[in-house]
């Protein structure tokens, strides 16, 4: 979500740690989540949906096989579902749309990128090089590592 979104009460995502419905006795109900499990359901589909592409790609045929991109996206979700478990701290409930849509979306990003990824390996004539590889995967370190400090520092708030 964007700053002037989540800046703004009328615009304001609802499983946002800044909902004014968050953690308020009055928002539980039957159509609301637990902000952990909602944040759950958000990155367990992609994860996996990569785990499979990963474990089952090259065994089932019109599935793509593994990829270094479907590897990358592993570890991304993986490492969110990490976090969600053993780094953040909740206390907040959500409604149940707002994730399940995000966890769909998510998911649907995955199988493109799993596609789209084996897609290209297979069809383009020139691959990209060994240093193009490199950079990239120093890239995603870098930023995986930052993001996990950054959210690091800030559950240390």
């Amino acid at each position: 979500t964007s700053f002037s979104a989540e800046t703004n009460a009328n615009t304001r995502a609802k499983y946002s740690k800044f909902s004014n419905s968050n953690g308020s006795s009055n928002t539980k109900s039957n159509n609301t989540w637990p902000s952990r499990f909602a944040m759950m359901v958000i990155y367990t589909p992609a994860l996996v949906t990569c785990l499979i592409f990963l474990a089952l790609g090259s065994r089932i045929p019109r599935l793509p096989s593994p990829t270094f991109a479907t590897l990358l996206c592993t570890i991304h979700f993986a490492k969110r579902c990490l976090e969600v478990m053993f780094l953040h701290k909740y206390s907040g409930s959500t409604d149940r749309a707002t994730p399940t849509q995000i966890g769909v979306f998510y998911a649907l990003v995955s199988i493109l990128i799993a596609f789209g990824s084996n897609y290209s390996v297979n069809t383009i004539s020139s691959a990209p090089s060994a240093e193009m590889y490199a950079m990239g995967t120093l890239c995603f370190i870098v930023g995986i590592i930052g993001n996990f400090y950054y959210h690091y520092l800030r559950q240390q708030l």
